[in-house]
């Protein structure tokens, strides 16, 4: 079974668009106030920018787990053959997903409206980004 590399590359730079967007002016604030963050707001112009170059590695690390991510979603796309490539998504995300990131939600030591916060941003979040790789991995992949 053969897997465009290429567009799963794609789909890589599509999940970090995504996540800037959805970590950013979508759902930024509440994201940062479920794992009770400083706002950006009160940091200084250097200090931002600081703390923007310190998060750079992080940003390379969760692309690599994008990919990772993509590249077993194409192959579960491929060999699932009897369901829409939005059905395994959904499957996919609802059977993996959604337990690890309830759970990291669960154990999370802040109040329980920020757990469900946390808990929507980051489910929700997974669950756009695989519909979109659907998406993509079915028609160019």
């Amino acid at each position: 079974m053969e897997i465009n590399l290429l567009i799963v590359l794609v789909c890589g730079v599509v999940a970090m668009v995504i996540g800037a967007l959805w970590h950013g002016p979508i759902f930024g604030k509440a994201f940062m106030w479920a794992n009770n963050w400083p706002d950006w707001e009160g940091y200084s112009k250097e200090e931002q920018q600081k703390k923007q170059k310190e998060m750079m590695p992080m940003y390379g690390v969760q692309f690599l787990f994008s990919l990772l991510q993509i590249y077993i979603l194409a192959h579960f796309l491929k060999g699932w053959s009897d369901a829409s490539p939005y059905e395994v998504a959904v499957w996919l995300w609802l059977g993996f997903m959604v337990p690890v990131v309830a759970g990291n939600a669960i154990w999370n030591i802040n109040s329980g409206k920020q757990r469900l916060t946390l808990f929507g941003v980051v489910a929700g979040y997974q669950l756009v980004s695989m519909l979109a790789f659907a998406f993509i991995l079915s028609h160019w992949g």
